[in-house]
């Protein structure tokens, strides 16, 4: 009975493996709620071969050769409209704007850039690694 469960249960690297995508991706579908996992003891996440065979669908739906996207978006998908010629042209602005503030800016600092921000990123995981 046991061998039979642990036939439709799959962990994440089993579940990545299956469908041919990376561990991290399986985490994000799950933090996405796209994928369903269930919890088994304190830290082993397993996931249903019913769920994962949901996950896997067809990439064309029709003859003509249309994505199944191009039909009918999942109501999880943001549906995005084409810009009015009036909003393309206030991005445009914006864009503009944020380029004088730069320049702005970096007058202001005699040219100089910011110094990147990678080294106090890292400091700051770390240090919250370390609080953990």
């Amino acid at each position: 009975m046991a061998q039979a469960a642990s036939k439709d249960f799959y962990s994440v690297a089993q579940a990545a493996e299956r469908l041919g995508v990376s561990p991290s991706t399986v985490w994000r579908w799950i933090e996405a709620d796209r994928l369903p996992a269930y919890r088994v003891g304190p830290k082993n996440i397993r996931i249903r071969r019913e769920d994962l065979d949901r996950v896997i669908q067809p990439a064309r739906t029709n003859s003509e050769g249309m994505l199944r996207h191009e039909l009918a978006p999942p109501n999880n998908t943001l549906v995005v409209h084409p810009l009015s010629e009036e909003d393309r042209q206030r991005g445009l602005r914006a864009f503009q704007e944020a380029r004088q503030l730069r320049q702005r800016i970096l007058a202001r600092r005699g040219g100089q850039p910011f110094d990147s921000s990678w080294e106090l990123i890292r400091e700051a995981r770390e240090e919250r690694a370390n609080q953990l």
